[in-house]
């Protein structure tokens, strides 16, 4: 396995300090659902992704709350919920993406199973829009807060039956625990470990740092069977006009480079 390293740019201010050529390092982009609806910006991912071969995946292809709210609604609720689902997707396609993300309420679901069959229900009908527009759509994982529950997590997604979706591993390496949390997780995920998210947590106590990627690397780079696992930096929304690009940047080229050495 190998790195793949990615940012997620969390709005159009954001996206407009990216440099139009992204350092080789920097891989892929990640976009929000509701960047998709601004069609002043198409031009502007073309120019400085897809022009250059990279990749684009899209982060909340649907609104938390919507996901969230959905397979509790109403049928005409659920319906335009499909449409607009359907839209996005259809967009997220013309621009080159693969993957997309959503944050349904998996975790609920599985302490009401009333709720977990409604859910069925919905992600079964996102499977045929899915289908037809190429995508694979990721359930964010949050590790450590979620790592005893794995299994549970897993068996859901067996239970849909459906290739498509897979699962995101959210890991948040500042809590307690986290790594130790991790460890006792991956058996469990084995076929659900190649697509990642962290967070930089510039000026909090424990930011993301060389170090830290350094203590992930037997994770992400056991073996020799040729597959990238993509992990994609979430650098938040920093000051007007800030965006850690070139640090992070940096700290990725640092650690494909050791990896060559």
């Amino acid at each position: 396995m190998r790195p793949v390293f990615g940012l997620s740019v969390p709005d159009a201010g954001t996206l407009s300090l990216l440099p139009d050529e992204l350092p080789a390092a920097v891989a892929f982009g990640e976009i929000t659902g509701e960047m998709l609806e601004n069609t002043s910006l198409q031009a502007v991912l073309r120019r400085i992704f897809l022009k250059h071969d990279r990749a684009l995946v899209v982060r909340d292809i649907v609104p938390p709350k919507l996901a969230d709210a959905v397979p509790a609604s109403p049928l005409r609720l659920k319906m335009e919920f499909d449409s607009g689902f359907r839209a996005r997707c259809r967009a997220a396609s013309a621009l080159g993406c693969r993957v997309v993300s959503a944050e349904f309420a998996v975790g609920r679901a599985l302490n009401d199973a009333a709720y977990e069959a409604e859910l069925v229900k919905v992600l079964h009908s996102a499977a045929g829009t899915l289908e037809e527009f190429g995508l694979v759509m990721a359930f964010p994982l949050r590790l450590p807060a979620e790592a005893e529950r794995a299994a549970a997590f897993l068996a859901f997604k067996h239970r849909l039956f459906y290739p498509g979706f897979r699962y995101l591993l959210d890991f948040h390496f500042e809590e307690p625990e986290a790594f130790a949390a991790l460890e006792r997780a991956l058996p469990v995920l084995t076929f659900d470990r190649s697509l990642w998210r962290l967070p930089h947590l510039p000026g909090a106590e424990s930011p993301l740092t060389a170090e830290v990627l350094e203590k992930m690397r037997p994770v992400w780079c056991g073996g020799n069977d040729g597959r990238s696992v993509f992990v994609c930096v979430d650098a938040g929304s920093g000051p007007e006009g800030e965006f850690p690009f070139a640090r992070l940047a940096e700290m990725f080229t640092c650690f494909l480079r050791k990896g060559t050495l």
